[in-house]
């Protein structure tokens, strides 16, 4: 009997378990950081909750307030989604997503759900310098308001996950968070007496082609035009498409109450054009 060589075997060896791991990872249901612990459902609504998995796969997801499981098989691009009908405001509920594995949502509220986005004034933050900076950061824990950021990435087409993460809103939290994006959460929360959920998508310095659909602008000629007034920006992308790519389209099928704006300054390089841009 021939012998098969020790290197041979070892390298073969390795290459089943890897694959194995492999198969094991590409059958695992995976969700949108959006949907995460801590997070805020938009109260009263029609609420999709959507992931990835292996095409064919079956998942269920039962959420704690409802009777009944929501069903559905993931389609032949490895995509699914569900449509779930959220109560009026309160929590905490748990969400369970299972389909080879199981994935279970902790401490899910619902309540308002507000997108916060812009440049530098939607970004800055109570670390950077606000009026009486100390005793707003020491006195910002509100266990029902939530903050969202989305982390800075640009890409040129669509992507399918804004890379960020849910906190409950403390001291430590808040303070790095933006801080329009707080001071509005924290008036809703106050009048409202329910929980309050921002989401933060903003970058610094930033013009608004970049929070635009680039296929908008490309079908305006003075818009178009109006783009290529910038050729270069040191602390962001400056080409249409680039943050709405990977900052807002992924999250435009979760549901919002509504969207905050705080942007403009850099385009004072285009001002004759803004006015267009932004109802656009």
């Amino acid at each position: 009997m021939k012998m098969i060589p020790y290197k041979y075997l070892i390298s073969t060896l390795l290459s089943c378990l890897l694959l194995s791991c492999f198969t094991f990872s590409h059958a695992a249901i995976t969700l949108p950081s959006i949907f995460a612990d801590n997070m805020v459902l938009q109260q009263n609504a029609e609420v999709t909750i959507w992931g990835w998995g292996k095409p064919v796969e079956n998942v269920t997801v039962n959420c704690s307030w409802a009777k009944g499981t929501k069903e559905t098989v993931v389609d032949s691009q490895g995509n699914w989604r569900v449509t779930v009908a959220t109560p009026k405001a309160g929590g905490p509920f748990v969400i369970r997503i299972k389909g080879k594995n199981e994935i279970i949502l902790n401490n899910v509220m619902c309540g308002e759900v507000w997108l916060c986005s812009g440049q530098s004034n939607m970004e800055w933050t109570a670390v950077l310098g606000i009026n009486d900076a100390k005793a707003e950061i020491e006195n910002a824990n509100y266990s029902d308001i939530r903050l969202f950021t989305v982390n800075h990435r640009s890409a040129t087409s669509p992507q399918l996950n804004a890379n960020g993460y849910w906190e409950t809103c403390t001291s430590e939290s808040m303070k790095n968070f933006s801080a329009v994006a707080y001071f509005f959460a924290r008036k809703l929360h106050k009048e409202m007496d329910i929980p309050i959920g921002v989401i933060n998508a903003s970058w610094g310095g930033t013009p608004v082609e970049i929070w635009m659909s680039a296929n908008r602008i490309e079908a305006d000629e003075k818009l178009l035009s109006a783009s290529k007034t910038f050729t270069g920006i040191k602390w962001g992308p400056h080409k249409p498409g680039r943050a709405y790519n990977t900052m807002i389209a992924p999250l435009s099928n979760f549901k919002i109450a509504g969207a905050l704006w705080y942007q403009g300054e850099t385009n004072t390089a285009n001002a004759h054009a803004y006015t267009n841009l932004l109802t656009t």
